[in-house]
């Protein structure tokens, strides 16, 4: 099952007032906006990685998705996969694709089906790293809410997994609870990191 193109009035928090912000969540994105995503971030993420370079920031502290391109990630979509994505103030502020033709492993739902995360960023300029004052917060965490969503309404629970980048393992176990399976050899050497059905219900 595809998600059917709809949108959904979501909250971020601006990044300077610190006051609620209403932003859209849209889900099938097109590969047309996908592209539209590399014109948008590409450039500015260049910029704002020379600058941070410039600064003396060391690599390992620059963004670990900075070589994304979302146009051919979406080109290379199947049947089992599906894109989001947050706008706001007439921009893509955050993207995520998942798939749905993964089972669970943790022991207390093995071999259950889940909704697993493939790609999730959030725009450069939302990065606390890469600029003095992110524009919104909560891109990422409105993500996983619709991942969540999503798996509830497959009928799989609210059950979620994913390969964590080692600079937001902490954000996933701590903002919504999923447990930490250990790196995966045959993924990079990633954390695989799951959210159980039970603890997916309290995050949205």
């Amino acid at each position: 099952m595809e998600p059917v193109r709809q949108t959904e009035t979501i909250l971020l928090t601006d990044g300077t007032s610190g006051l609620p912000v209403a932003a859209t969540l849209v889900s099938d994105l097109s590969v047309a906006e996908m592209a539209a995503v590399d014109t948008e971030w590409l450039p500015f993420l260049q910029r704002a990685v020379a600058d941070a370079v410039a600064r003396g920031v060391s690599r390992y502290d620059l963004p670990e998705h900075k070589h994304w391109e979302w146009e051919r990630k979406g080109r290379a979509m199947g049947s089992e996969s599906a894109a989001f994505g947050v706008v706001a103030g007439s921009e893509m502020q955050a993207v995520m694709i998942v798939r749905t033709d993964k089972t669970c492993r943790l022991l207390e739902q093995s071999g259950e089906p889940m909704v697993y995360v493939d790609y999730l960023a959030t725009a450069p300029w939302n990065l606390a790293g890469m600029v003095a004052v992110p524009r919104y917060k909560k891109c990422g965490r409105r993500l996983i809410q619709a991942a969540i969503g999503f798996s509830i309404d497959l009928g799989f629970g609210g059950r979620v997994g994913l390969h964590s980048l080692e600079q937001s393992e902490s954000f996933y176990i701590s903002q919504f609870g999923m447990q930490d399976l250990g790196s995966d050899p045959t993924y990079e050497n990633l954390h695989y990191l799951e959210l159980t059905a039970g603890v997916a219900i309290s995050q949205i």
